[in-house]
């Protein structure tokens, strides 16, 4: 607390990076698996395999959106950002799959949070009428709370259908997988509780070891 924006995320960044967690996975014969979302910053990159999609980034949006390209995208391509987020959670969950054992995945799936690119089914949903020119987590900052329920329940479905999906795949691969799914922080969008942001979800798999 105190400390400015850049210093606090440089620590973060070094305290993932040396997590004493992953050095003791390490020296148990893991192989580490970091598989990052749009932002990349939140998971480890000195690992033994980084399997980054390739879609935009977050630095590679703000360079989209903070140019001119901004306006040409609205009138050649208005989905092309929106289309390159949800290729990007599509391919993460896919590979979400049995390994070489012994391995450590961590992989970050950065929805439900906006920016709600999903219907429930898995159909695109269409960016709001200032995108791309807006920031990609703007047009949700002050959110009309039925717009932000409809698109938030929507990609709820639609994650929670490829979550249960990938851990069949993993546990027909491996039944004896541990599994462990937890959110970074519980829903901040609508502004009624604050207590809210901190209820993150989490559950855990852990055959032989009950209640871990």
């Amino acid at each position: 607390p105190g400390s400015p924006d850049r210093e606090q995320t440089r620590s973060l960044r070094r305290a993932i990076e040396r997590a004493e967690g992953i050095e003791r996975l390490r020296e148990q014969g893991y192989r580490i698996v970091s598989i990052p979302s749009l932002t990349g910053y939140e998971i480890p990159r000195n690992v033994d395999e980084l399997r980054d999609s390739g879609h935009l980034t977050e630095f590679e949006v703000h360079l989209l959106q903070d140019s001119v390209l901004a306006g040409l995208l609205k009138l050649v391509a208005p989905d092309f950002i929106g289309a390159q987020d949800r290729e990007r959670i599509r391919t993460t969950f896919e590979e979400l799959a049995p390994e070489r054992a012994p391995a450590f995945v961590l992989a970050h799936v950065m929805a439900p949070h906006q920016p709600f690119v999903f219907s429930a089914n898995g159909e695109p949903r269409a960016m709001p009428d200032c995108f791309p020119e807006c920031w990609f987590w703007e047009p949700w900052d002050e959110p009309l709370v039925a717009e932000f329920i409809a698109g938030y329940v929507g990609q709820v479905q639609y994650v929670n259908q490829q979550t249960l999906a990938a851990i069949d795949r993993l546990l027909a691969g491996d039944p004896t997988a541990v599994v462990v799914i937890f959110g970074d922080h519980g829903s901040r969008g609508i502004p009624s509780d604050p207590a809210e942001p901190f209820r993150n979800l989490m559950a855990v798999r852990s055959p032989g070891h009950p209640r871990l």
